[in-house]
């Protein structure tokens, strides 16, 4: 029995060791495309973690019942966006994890019976980030402290959002804003397929297309098998899942829907949005430009108080 299970995490570790990379793109629509550096490409000044407590505007733990079979999620980010998703498959909260530390017996076990929590957690082992350490008295836990998001102590990886169930045609996921944003980015993956194309649709608040952003990611999809199998150590989160975006410099994104060639689902991390312009947009000075032109009002009265002070010293020479 041991054998086998000596071999099965071997088998574990050598599937999870698989390299991942993206190609993205941008365009008015999907027929005009072109290539785009993948980094996030505004500043976000608000967020959304699926997992947040619901007094808080998330969903909370990813405790069954209640974590599955989502008709609809109404969430709201830090600063008081509402966010309404809607799938045409079951939406769900899931933890991206497949082990948790358990302190009473020192081992990595199914988060369901770690620590005495006794609940069913749903979660996917996916390519997003995942406790790697022990959670308590060891090396690992003091160069690495315990993991979690915001540090909600429930959270047994990175709080997700899932669109799952089999269905004809690509995995969906629609997002509908309470109010104009900038910009909106996210990480994503495909529930099954370890290569697939994410694309990302933008629209106003009256239905008209913004743009695109579409993602080809190789080997960011799919299940990290190094969540799962691992011979020494903990578990290894691949944190590849790639990053998908859209930046409006006018602010009228109002929603997106989120496409994913993977038609048994697909899983997003937490939302980093702009909502507010920069101050460029509403014709004041940038906050990091404001101090230089501080710096240059303050320059120009001395270089003044300098002429009028040689005029003075030459009239008085001449009188």
């Amino acid at each position: 029995m041991q054998t086998l299970i000596v071999l099965a995490l071997f088998a574990g570790c050598v599937g999870g060791l698989q390299a991942s990379s993206a190609i993205c793109s941008t365009g008015p629509t999907v027929g005009g495309l072109v290539a785009t550096p993948c980094a996030q490409i505004f500043t976000a000044n608000d967020f959304l973690n699926w997992g947040a407590p619901v007094s808080d505007g998330g969903l909370g733990q990813a405790i069954d019942p209640g974590a599955t079979n989502l008709d609809t999620v109404d969430v709201t980010s830090n600063l008081g966006v509402g966010i309404a998703v809607t799938s045409d498959q079951t939406l769900e909260r899931a933890d991206n994890t497949a082990l948790a530390w358990d302190s009473a017996t020192s081992m990595w076990v199914m988060p369901t019976i770690a620590n005495g929590f006794a609940n069913t957690i749903n979660t996917f082992a996916g390519q997003f980030d995942a406790p790697s350490c022990e959670q308590s008295g060891s090396v690992c836990q003091v160069n690495n402290p315990p993991y979690g998001p915001d540090n909600y102590p429930y959270q047994f990886g990175d709080p997700l959002l899932g669109a799952v169930g089999t269905k004809s045609g690509d995995a969906d996921m629609t997002f509908n804003f309470t109010q104009g944003l900038y910009g909106i980015a996210f990480e994503v993956s495909s529930k099954t397929a370890a290569n697939f194309i994410a694309t990302l649709d933008a629209y106003d608040s009256s239905g008209d297309l913004l743009g695109v952003y579409q993602v080809n990611s190789t080997g960011g999809g799919g299940v990290c098998n190094s969540l799962t199998g691992f011979l020494t150590g903990g578990p290894t989160p691949c944190n590849d899942a790639p990053l998908i975006q859209f930046y409006d410099p006018e602010g009228r994104i109002a929603s997106v829907v989120l496409t994913v060639n993977d038609d048994t689902g697909l899983y997003v991390d937490g939302l980093s949005m702009d909502d507010a312009p920069l101050l460029s947009d509403t014709g004041a000075p940038e906050p990091q430009t404001a101090p230089l032109i501080g710096i240059g009002l303050i320059c120009l009265a001395l270089a003044g108080r300098r002429v009028s002070r040689s005029r003075a010293q030459k009239n008085s020479s001449q009188a």
